[in-house]
């Protein structure tokens, strides 16, 4: 345990309780290129960017042997919780770029994707953007979809409060009976949606 982790235990983070000279040195420790200490280096960003309080965060930043935007992109992997998992550590690849791309999946699919052999230790950039580019137009398409079914569903409802069903509907059209079942139907879709 270093020096620096001893004083702390224990200890509630507080902002400007550190220099960035202090928090820059902490996060530096961390810094050494496998899995464990990428995760390990973002998660000391995180609190080194609350300890150094506002204002001080630049500073910090400029002792460091990497780049705001890089520390931003560590910081990202530490959070997402499959990349930070230890048991996925040995499966997941030693580049911090590599993982940040990861860090673009969603929480749950990077341990589908070791479980089918798409994410290795071996896994580069161009693989992980790849997933990461379907996963953000399947995304986009769901969002898409949704959209569509909103504008649909609130033109039908303003459809539906000025119009009256018309007396007589012919066999070949649907009946008040069965319209009143889809919309019920559609009411319970979106009510499991609102419990899931």
């Amino acid at each position: 345990m270093t020096e620096i982790q001893e004083l702390l235990e224990g200890r509630v983070m507080r902002p400007d309780e550190w220099t960035p000279e202090q928090a820059s040195a902490w996060v530096v420790e961390a810094w050494q290129g496998a899995v464990e200490s990428i995760v390990e280096t973002g998660r000391r960003l995180a609190e080194a960017k609350i300890r150094v309080g506002h204002g001080n965060w630049l500073p910090t930043v400029d002792l460091l042997p990497f780049s705001e935007q890089t520390a931003r992109y560590l910081m990202q992997i530490a959070k997402h919780p499959d990349l930070s998992n230890r048991q996925h550590a040995g499966d997941l690849p030693a580049s911090w770029y590599t993982l940040a791309v990861l860090a673009q999946l969603p929480p749950g699919e990077i341990p589908k994707r070791i479980e089918t052999h798409e994410i290795t230790a071996e896994t580069d950039r161009a693989a992980a953007q790849q997933m990461a580019s379907v996963y953000q137009a399947a995304k986009q398409e769901a969002l898409n979809a949704w959209s569509s079914a909103v504008d649909g569903l609130t033109s039908a409802l303003s459809y539906a409060k000025t119009w009256t069903p018309p007396a007589g509907i012919p066999d070949s059209h649907v009946d008040v009976s069965e319209f009143i079942e889809r919309l019920t139907a559609l009411l319970e879709i979106a009510q499991k949606w609102s419990t899931e």
